[in-house]
């Protein structure tokens, strides 16, 4: 199995933010990278800077590709998600997806849509994705895919990431094996519905 290089990207500003997430990815056994930018201010443009350096560094290494944000938790069965997810080696898995109720029942099918929608708990693993997953804080770009993924120009990471899902297929880790803080420090005000998972603190059940 190739290496894995696990990345995370964050504003130069966003110190409190990646002080929380570090940490835990490296709790988990992994050597994250952090690729910072000026944020000034922050944007499309600044992620894609961001995200073509990460993927540089993934093609040089010749490595899969563990692609993180700053404003994550992971939960206590992140590791084994991981694991499960490396077993896949020509499609994206996100192992988080943002949860917009205007945009479950598409992407994950209505009985399934329906079932995350009543906390009502489901079975563990990796389900295909209907439609564009939205959500670039947690993904998995096995090699083959990060050979095949496009410098992303002016194209923002999860714009990138469903771009290339189209061609390549998804697959999302249900229940979602990271949560979203949704931290705005040096990002303007926006109404956070629909930035976070809904599946995250279901119950854990044998798929």
């Amino acid at each position: 199995m190739p290496g894995l290089i696990t990345t995370v990207i964050s504003c130069e500003q966003r110190t409190v933010a990646r002080g929380l997430t570090v940490p835990q990815l490296v709790r988990a056994g992994l050597t994250p990278i952090v690729i910072l930018s000026p944020c000034l201010p922050a944007g499309a443009e600044g992620n894609a800077a961001a995200t073509r350096e990460v993927l540089k560094l993934a093609r040089d290494a010749g490595g899969d590709l563990l692609f993180c944000e700053d404003d994550i938790d992971l939960a206590k069965d992140f590791p084994a998600a991981l694991a499960l997810a490396r077993t896949v080696t020509n499609r994206v898995v996100y192992l988080y997806a943002h949860d917009a109720a205007s945009r479950m029942h598409r992407v994950y099918g209505v009985p399934l849509a329906q079932r995350i929608r009543n906390a009502q708990p489901i079975p563990t693993g990796l389900y295909p994705a209907f439609a564009d997953v939205m959500g670039g804080q947690c993904v998995y770009l096995p090699r083959a895919v990060v050979r095949r993924t496009p410098d992303p120009h002016r194209l923002p990471c999860d714009q990138l990431f469903a771009a290339v899902a189209r061609d390549a297929g998804a697959l999302i880790r249900l229940p979602h094996a990271a949560q979203h803080r949704a931290d705005r420090t040096a990002r303007p005000p926006a109404d956070n519905a629909g930035r976070t998972s809904r599946s995250y603190d279901l119950p854990r059940m044998e798929g």
